[in-house]
């Protein structure tokens, strides 16, 4: 009898700080797997299409002021509202592709006194669908802000803080290497896009 865990999609997260290339690489990776004849979906948090994200979006950029907790409920209440979605594309054999998760919450508000062991119960007591991988795009907190400012010429209160940067960027790297929440690979995003691109896929093709 077929294993029924083949039929289902996969979960796959691609993280990392301001800049990483997680927008660029969800693409390239989302191009790569179509060609392999396999369906697809991606998903950005936050979205800033939505009032959840456009609130977050205003924080931000200073409009609001918000405590570590209220962040971190915000940011899961976005995950909740996509929840159904994403369950239903995995039945049906979509591989889903998140540029962030609830890991990002883990690293960003992590460094801001939400332990690990918080988000946990939060996620116990309200469950989300669990990533099948996270693959970390790890960058310097100088390229974050140097892409950035490329990208949009301006800088939000994280983009512009490198030494709170720097501090997520241990945060994901500790957790990548420990395996924390579930499977987690790295890759080094300073290098070329699509040497990058290459080394995601295949870490990807290993699980699907």
């Amino acid at each position: 009898m077929e294993d029924k865990k083949n039929n289902l999609g996969r979960l796959i997260i691609l993280e990392g700080i301001d800049g990483c290339g997680g927008e660029t690489q969800s693409k390239l990776l989302s191009e790569l797997l179509i060609k392999k004849g396999k369906k697809v979906k991606i998903f950005s948090f936050p979205n800033y299409d939505s009032p959840i994200g456009q609130f977050l979006d205003s924080y931000l950029h200073g409009k609001y002021e918000l405590t570590p907790e209220i962040q971190t409920l915000f940011h899961y209440a976005g995950f909740l509202n996509s929840k159904k979605e994403i369950e239903e594309a995995l039945l049906q054999g979509y591989i889903i592709i998140c540029d962030r998760y609830v890991t990002t919450t883990m690293a960003y508000q992590g460094i801001q006194g939400i332990d690990y062991e918080k988000i946990m119960q939060l996620i116990n007591a309200f469950p989300i669908p669990k990533p099948d991988i996270v693959i970390y795009l790890r960058i310097s907190a100088e390229t974050s802000a140097r892409r950035k400012m490329a990208e949009k010429g301006n800088l939000d209160r994280f983009e512009a803080d490198l030494d709170f940067l720097q501090k997520v960027a241990q945060k994901y790297t500790d957790y990548a290497q420990r395996n924390v929440y579930c499977k987690q690979e790295i890759v080094n995003a300073e290098k070329r896009i699509e040497e990058v691109s290459t080394e995601i896929i295949n870490i990807v093709n290993k699980i699907v």
